[in-house]
Parts: C-alpha cells; sequence; structure tokens
C-alpha cells in the first residue's frame, strides 16, 4: 500500500475555437510556414493517417490567432495523463529494474491509456494541436487508443 498511484501528466494548450485551422486545408492555409514546418505537419498527417482515428474534427492552432483569443490561437491549457494503480506484478517488475516489462504488462494487462492516447482523444475531438503533441512525444503512437473514446 505504499505506492497506491503514479501520474505523468502534462498541460497542453487548447485551441481557440475560433480560429483553429481543419488539418485537412494546411497546405493551403499555412502557406507563409518553412519548409520544415510543412514537413513536420506532413509527418502529423502521415502518423494521423496510421492510426484509425476519425480526421474529421482534427485542427491546428492558427498562428495568426484571432480576437477571441487575443490572436495567440489558443484558449487556455489542460491536462493530459496516463496513470497507473501498481499491483503486485507491476511492482515486482519495479523491483527488479525491468521498466519496460513493467510498461508492457501495464498497457497489455491492465488496458493502460498512455499519455499519447489521452492526447489522441482530444486531439480527434479537435480540442488540441496534432503537431505540438508529435513533436514533444516523438510522434504519435498509441498504447491503447480507441477512436471515439469520451
Amino acid at each position: 500500500d505504499f505506492i497506491r498511484v503514479l501520474c505523468n501528466q502534462s498541460l497542453v494548450q487548447k485551441l481557440c475555437p475560433s480560429c483553429k485551422i481543419p488539418i485537412d486545408k494546411v497546405d493551403a492555409t499555412v502557406t507563409d510556414a518553412s519548409p520544415k514546418a510543412l514537413s513536420y505537419y506532413g509527418q502529423v498527417k502521415a502518423s494521423l493517417n496510421s492510426i484509425q482515428i476519425d480526421q474529421s474534427l482534427i485542427c491546428i492552432r492558427n498562428s495568426e490567432g484571432c480576437s477571441a483569443c487575443k490572436y495567440t490561437g489558443v484558449i487556455g491549457v489542460r491536462v493530459i495523463a496516463e496513470t497507473l494503480v501498481p499491483n503486485d506484478h507491476v511492482l515486482s517488475f519495479v523491483s527488479k529494474g525491468e521498466i519496460n516489462e513493467a510498461r508492457n504488462y501495464w498497457a497489455k494487462e491492465m488496458n493502460g491509456m498512455s499519455i499519447v492516447d489521452h492526447a489522441l482523444i482530444l486531439i480527434e475531438q479537435g480540442l488540441i494541436d496534432p503537431y505540438r503533441i508529435f513533436t514533444t512525444y516523438g510522434g504519435l503512437k498509441p498504447t491503447n487508443f480507441v477512436s471515439g473514446c469520451q
């Protein structure tokens, strides 16, 4: 009972609902973006295409913003998180230094939702920018993401 829960959390910016840009319009609307930025968005789109995710609501931040968001493209922050309530199996792996085994057990046997899975739910709802998650977490690799989770 010493370790009851472990939590990894991060704050992510919420997109302004008034000026966010649908991801399928990126090439046309972000013409002033650098080639590197457009390349990243291409990688994000390819990553999203490799996941079973509804892309109809996915949006990116409008860097110019609007009056509703004070020209920032965002309207605050929210939490994304992953949690683990460790059991004897997990604690055994950890005590032996077998961290990858503990994570695999958590993901497969305990159906753990990773921080990227949580972010993908918000991305699918059009609430956060997939580009920020892609660059922060080194991709959009789901653990146990299921499209349509609320």
